[in-house]
């Protein structure tokens, strides 16, 4: 059985403690970056870029079955990326708050290509502001005039949620850029009428799509190690288990 765990990279007391392979731990080994992205959700939509090749359109609760099979199509392309089914996609229990109409979908001659959707987990899990370090709470009137003036979101007041959004079950056609671009620029656009101040996704250190992100938006970039985790009782090693194929994880699951 193959696990894994994210550990910031400045919190180095926890890495020098779970990789000392002190007795009675399970063995870490390090397997890739991870970068996770918080997009800022401006007061207006982002200009959209006319294609004929291919359409974005809601999904509905008739695209279920034709979703999961594009979903699991593309994640056995990637290396963890969640197996859905008919139980477990659009479900309370396993996905809390998630709806067919929170998902967006991209057709190319009436086939699937592409898709994404927007998880409002906030219900459930929120980020609390406790405080900002370097100064940055004396200068924060500063930023925020500039963000009021230029459209984009507030630092939030310390003790208060942090009105973000995840951008989950990303599967797009041998990762083209063009649709991916597309599909989240249409994420961003939707979420500018919801109470979202920032979309959050994230891609290991050499997914393809990373570089789409931040080349093509303003984003704030936090990163952390990736950890296979295995005991000496499962009798493998992870690390020599995994092939080359490129790890797709949910930052929205992790």
């Amino acid at each position: 059985m193959k696990r894994y765990t994210s550990i910031m990279e400045g919190n180095k007391p926890a890495i020098r403690l779970l990789t000392s392979d002190l007795k009675g731990l399970p063995r870490y080994q390090e397997y890739t970056r991870y970068c996770t992205r918080s997009i800022p959700v401006r007061s207006k939509p982002k200009k959209v870029k006319k294609t004929s090749s291919f359409s974005i359109s809601k999904c509905t609760v008739d695209d279920k079955t034709s979703i999961i099979v594009f979903l699991n199509r593309y994640g056995g392309n990637h290396q963890f990326y969640p197996n859905w089914t008919i139980d477990t996609l659009f479900h309370p229990d396993h996905t809390p708050g998630l709806k067919e109409s929170d998902m967006l979908i991209a057709r190319k001659q009436g086939e699937i290509v592409g898709c994404m959707a927007m998880w409002d987990q906030r219900s459930f899990r929120q980020t609390i502001i406790k405080g900002y370090h370097n100064g940055l709470s004396k200068i924060s009137w500063l930023l925020n005039t500039y963000a009021k003036l230029f459209g984009y979101p507030m630092l939030p007041k310390c003790g208060t949620e942090l009105k973000s959004c995840f951008i989950s079950h990303i599967a797009i056609d041998e990762d083209d850029p063009e649709i991916f671009k597309a599909l989240l620029v249409k994420c961003h656009n939707v979420l500018v009428n919801k109470d979202i101040e920032y979309m959050v996704i994230g891609f290991s250190d050499n997914h393809p799509l990373d570089e789409v992100v931040a080349s093509s938006f303003r984003s704030i970039p936090v990163y952390s190690r990736l950890y296979l985790v295995s005991w000496d009782e499962d009798g493998i090693d992870p690390i020599k288990i995994v092939d080359n194929r490129i790890p797709s994880i949910e930052a929205a699951i992790l």
